[in-house]
């Protein structure tokens, strides 16, 4: 039996949502494939060439990584990303730890999903969806001090997002059509690994809704 990791970049919620939000539906369908998520088969064959999946409108690259090393770019195209030539060049082992990411446009990490190396058919891993209600956000689970800017998901009625250090308001996101972004931070005053960061949605009412700590790291 494999297993299969296909973990969304999203973190868990600290904050607690009001009475009203709790009751809020999910925006997206369990079986839609969400802005910031991607498909892979779950096995790779190593007898092929090449294989394809899908990506969300939020995902501008999609990579192939053998042992933590980037093997190949995939081409995009109307929301299907295809990789080729694997069969040239360094060949994959059965033994190497394979993965596909999907990144956004600022090169963060939105969504990676481990593959298994193996003589056989690809079987595809369905998409992994990102629920999100009218107030949440969400957002990567790391943060890092080499990272110049990171994005996330908002619902309808956040209509702020800031990144905090240690309580201080750091940056003021920008928000378009439900996807916000922090650009710059390598900018300015450094964040260090030891502070606390977190990032926090807010109402109109400037009412604090979600907030989500993120780690540090090097």
């Amino acid at each position: 039996m494999v297993t299969i990791a296909a973990t969304m970049l999203t973190t868990s919620v600290v904050a607690t949502l009001p009475t009203d939000a709790q009751a809020a539906t999910s925006s997206l369908s369990t079986n839609t494939l969400n802005s910031f998520s991607i498909t892979s088969p779950q096995l790779l064959n190593l007898k092929k060439d090449g294989f394809s999946g899908k990506y969300g409108s939020g995902i501008t690259s999609v990579k192939l990584l053998v042992e933590g090393r980037v093997a190949s770019v995939a081409t995009l195209s109307n929301g299907t990303y295809s990789f080729s030539g694997l069969l040239s060049g360094k060949k994959i082992r059965s033994t190497d730890f394979v993965s596909v990411i999907g990144y956004n446009a600022q090169g963060s990490e939105m969504h990676e999903i481990e593959m298994t190396p193996a003589y056989t058919d690809d079987v595809v891993i369905p998409p992994v969806v990102e629920k999100i209600n009218s107030f949440s956000i969400t957002s990567p689970n790391a943060l890092s001090l080499s990272q110049n800017s990171f994005s996330g998901a908002y619902g309808s009625d956040i209509t702020s997002v800031k990144l905090l250090v240690e309580g201080r308001v750091a940056q003021v996101a920008t928000l378009s059509n439900g996807t916000y972004t922090f650009n710059n931070l390598l900018s300015g005053k450094k964040i260090r690994s030891t502070d606390f960061v977190s990032v926090i949605g807010y109402n109109a009412q400037g009412s604090e809704l979600h907030e989500i700590v993120l780690d540090i790291t090097e």
